[in-house]
C-alpha cells in the first residue's frame, strides 16, 4: 500500500465495529432501534445502505454523533485518514464509546 493509499473502513465496518464497542450484540441495537435483526445484519455487511434517518437512529442509539460514523466510513479523505488509526484504538482502549468521544471535545 502507497503513502496515498488508505485502507477504508466501510459504514456497515462503522457501525459493527461501534456496536461491539459498547458491548451489544446485534439483536440489541436492533431492538433498541426498532428494527429487525436481518435489516442491522444487511446494514453491517453493506448488502443494504441506511437511509439518512436510519443512520441518525443508529448513531443516536450509539450515543455518537452522526457525523462521526461517517468520518469513521469516509477516512479517505488526505486529512482524517492519518488519525483513523489512533482513533480506532482509543476507542477499543476506553470501550465506552460516549466517554471517548467526550474526551475529544475536551
Amino acid at each position: 500500500m502507497t503513502e496515498e493509499q488508505t485502507e477504508v473502513m466501510s459504514l456497515g465496518s462503522a457501525v459493527r465495529m461501534l456496536r461491539q464497542v459498547k458491548g451489544w450484540k446485534q439483536s440489541q441495537l436492533a431492538d433498541t432501534i426498532d428494527i429487525d435483526r436481518t435489516y442491522l445484519s444487511r446494514i453491517e455487511s453493506d448488502s443494504q445502505l441506511p437511509s439518512i434517518a436510519m443512520l441518525q437512529r443508529i448513531a443516536e442509539a450509539l450515543e455518537i454523533n452522526p457525523a462521526f460514523l461517517i468520518m469513521l466510513a469516509h477516512g479517505s479523505d488526505p486529512e482524517i485518514a492519518p488519525f483513523i488509526p489512533l482513533i480506532l484504538d482509543r476507542m477499543w482502549a476506553t470501550k465506552n464509546v460516549r466517554q471517548f468521544i467526550m474526551g475529544m471535545e475536551g
